[in-house]
């Protein structure tokens, strides 16, 4: 079965989950939503792979071990730029 995510829908839940991962205070735990994060969102091939650049996505993936509180600050700047500069237009045309 294929699903197709809206992109404003798609943008919406990584929003909303790197919103969420900001706000965790374990280490342990970062680390864990940090990499569900990448394995949904932003490993090439994810299932609702989001639109960054290879290099951001590179930035991320070396930083799951660490997983510090800003760790997705360029991929969400990224998609959100993406949405108000492409995405966006598209609707008020």
């Amino acid at each position: 079965m294929f699903v197709t995510f809206h992109p404003l829908n798609l943008v919406s839940q990584f929003h909303e989950a790197v919103e969420s991962f900001r706000q965790l205070s374990s280490d342990d735990e970062r680390r864990n939503v940090a990499q569900t994060l990448y394995d949904t969102f932003v490993r090439p091939g994810a299932d609702q792979e989001i639109n960054v650049d290879y290099d951001v996505k590179m930035d991320v993936h070396s930083g799951l071990t660490r997983a510090p509180r800003s760790l997705f600050d360029v991929a969400h700047k990224e998609v959100l730029n993406l949405l108000l500069m492409d995405v966006l237009p598209k609707f008020n045309s």
